[in-house]
């Protein structure tokens, strides 16, 4: 994720170099609404961001009229803006089944259901454990289940990861 700000006022502005982790960001009525890192990263794990690999620039993802104090104690109104850079990886696992209800298949193996319940996966297990693999070309989609994830990497604050 990169941010961007612009501001058009007679004040002067004040910004921190990790603004997008510290700054705070309102409304007009000067209610906080978190910092842009945290809105962005809310709004990624909830999966209302562009998932497509590739780049993605200019988002408005901050409200109709985002604020910021100015660094001089003047709540300002803002251009809030967020672009992403999406990379897509592909594993290959075995998610947990934690519950199921169905009748084994005696003959061929397998099993018959219409429900199950899989278990939550650490992200890190998938990283370390799973195969990695290049297309879904070539899987049998009766042995598949497709299941995305999204994990957001900042490698300049690893204490901001999110998943």
């Amino acid at each position: 994720m990169s941010f961007g700000l612009s501001m058009s006022a007679p004040l002067p502005f004040k910004l921190p170099y990790d603004f997008q982790y510290v700054s705070s960001v309102s409304n007009k009525a000067g209610e906080n609404l978190g910092s842009m890192f945290d809105i962005a990263a809310r709004k990624w794990n909830l999966g209302e961001l562009p998932v497509e690999p590739g780049d993605h620039g200019d988002l408005r993802i901050f409200g109709e009229n985002p604020h910021m104090d100015n660094g001089y104690g003047t709540n300002v109104r803002v251009d809030l803006r967020v672009g992403l850079k999406v990379h897509r990886q592909l594993f290959l696992g075995a998610l947990p089944i934690s519950q199921i209800s169905g009748f084994r298949d005696e003959i061929a193996g397998g099993v018959i259901t219409n429900a199950f319940e899989v278990g939550l996966v650490d992200p890190n297990e998938v990283l370390e454990t799973w195969e990695k693999i290049e297309s879904l070309d070539g899987l049998d989609p009766a042995e598949a289940l497709l299941v995305q994830g999204l994990i957001g990497w900042d490698n300049d604050f690893p204490e901001h990861q999110t998943y």
